[in-house]
């Protein structure tokens, strides 16, 4: 599993060179970067052969009234609350556009833009597909030359300022590009605590190595550290602190350590969520377990899994911030999620697993990461101990502090009053 990471880290930043392109001003490579990876990974199947024939229709952006726009285009209801929440401290000076369910495609033809397509055909085989899958790619290269034609062609209202929730997405780097040509500050938003990879590289590092923005809003200062060191400059990432409403809770004194939210990861951790769920299902005469799955994993197989090993798991519907309370669970178990950080801000112990891919989610000396069931055993009595001792709420404070600053909410002062 490690090394098919490597392999497609090394596959994509081969074909980012490859495709390495611009067209009307607009970095081809920049927008198409997620593609890019998911191409890299053998992922084509989903691509229509029949985008050729369609474009982007940007006419929601005709209905822009503001001089400024934060724009959403996420369809996943906990990033949408994070963008509400932030939406909420500058609503008088931007024009908030969810535009997850406005985005569509109107019928577009371009003889010049088809062969420009086919052009590139020949370097698709740098990917491990057939024919046909080759086909497809060239399909999406025309669907975003027709794209950035009919947004020239829109010529949205200019802005002065553009914040963009997500702006490694291919709509939100193609805006990011198009404003920041037409002489807007262009903002983007971290959406999480991201890490700086150095090994088993997945599809996170797009976050660092895929921005066009002027500044980049990062939740806490080890964020920004790691971007720096990666290369980005000091002056375009910002600490803008947590952005959703939090009750930061203090660690209860007689926790018991008895009912667990397991906090899993994403689909391409899958293998990492279930060797975790081969560990814990030796402990379940110990410790309730509940999990709480990715929106990007698969409810029927891990409904599935939860029945058989005689673990709850949480309808779908249910967000993060709906368990964040340490009367509900006593600790966590976290597979690779910067949730990691909420449920420790609202007083649940947390400990991380990792099974060879993880990263690392805290700093200095830290003992509540574990491989084994031997390894579980002792980060629990770790963590009881700590608890009893009054050394565990130090070590996460601190934590919390450099990782996702709580206490701290910039977002209004950075984006309406440019103090930073």
């Amino acid at each position: 599993m490690a090394e098919h990471k490597k392999n497609v880290y090394g596959k994509f930043k081969h074909a980012q060179n490859r495709f390495h392109y611009t067209y009307r001003q607009f970095s081809i490579d920049q927008i198409i970067a997620i593609n890019l990876w998911h191409w890299s990974d053998g992922d084509v199947h989903s691509y229509s052969l029949k985008l050729w024939k369609y474009a982007i229709d940007f006419s929601f952006l005709k209905e822009i009234t503001k001089e400024n726009l934060f724009f959403f285009s996420v369809n996943r209801e906990d990033h949408r609350n994070t963008f509400c929440s932030i939406y909420s401290k500058i609503s008088d000076s931007f024009e908030g556009l969810d535009a997850s369910s406005l985005i569509k495609n109107r019928s577009y033809f371009s003889a010049k833009n088809i062969l420009r397509s086919i052009f590139l055909y020949p370097k698709t085989s740098i990917f491990e597909i057939d024919f046909k899958n080759r086909l497809r790619i060239c399909a999406y290269f025309c669907y975003i030359f027709n794209s950035i034609d009919e947004l020239c062609r829109t010529k949205p209202k200019m802005v002065k300022k553009f914040v963009s929730f997500f702006p490694i997405s291919p709509i939100d780097s193609l805006l990011c590009q198009y404003y920041k040509n037409m002489g807007a500050k262009v903002y983007g938003l971290s959406h999480g605590a991201p890490y700086l990879w150095k090994k088993n590289i997945p599809i996170d590092c797009l976050n660092y190595e895929n921005l066009y923005v002027d500044r980049c809003l990062v939740w806490g200062q080890m964020t920004k550290d790691a971007y720096m060191e990666y290369g980005l400059p000091e002056e375009s990432i910002v600490v803008a602190g947590y952005p959703k409403q939090i009750e930061r809770a203090a660690i209860c004194l007689g926790n018991q350590m008895k009912k667990c939210l397991v906090l899993l990861s994403r689909t391409q951790f899958h293998d990492s969520n279930i060797s975790l769920l081969k560990i814990l299902k030796d402990f379940t005469e110990q410790h309730h377990f509940c999990l709480k799955i990715h929106p990007s994993c698969s409810y029927e197989t891990y409904s599935r899994i939860a029945k058989e090993n005689g673990y709850e798991i949480l309808d779908r519907s249910i967000e993060l911030t709906s368990c964040l309370d340490n009367n509900l669970f006593d600790f966590a178990i976290a597979v690779n999620t910067s949730a990691y950080y909420e449920v420790m801000a609202a007083g649940i112990p947390c400990l991380r697993y990792d099974a060879g891919d993880a990263y690392d989610l805290t700093y200095g000396d830290s003992h509540d990461a574990f491989s084994t069931k031997l390894e579980l055993q002792n980060a629990i009595q770790w963590i009881k101990n700590s608890i009893l001792n009054n050394q565990f709420q130090p070590v996460v404070d601190k934590i919390l502090d450099y990782a996702i600053a709580p206490d701290i909410d910039r977002y209004r002062s950075i984006l309406v009053d440019n103090c930073y």
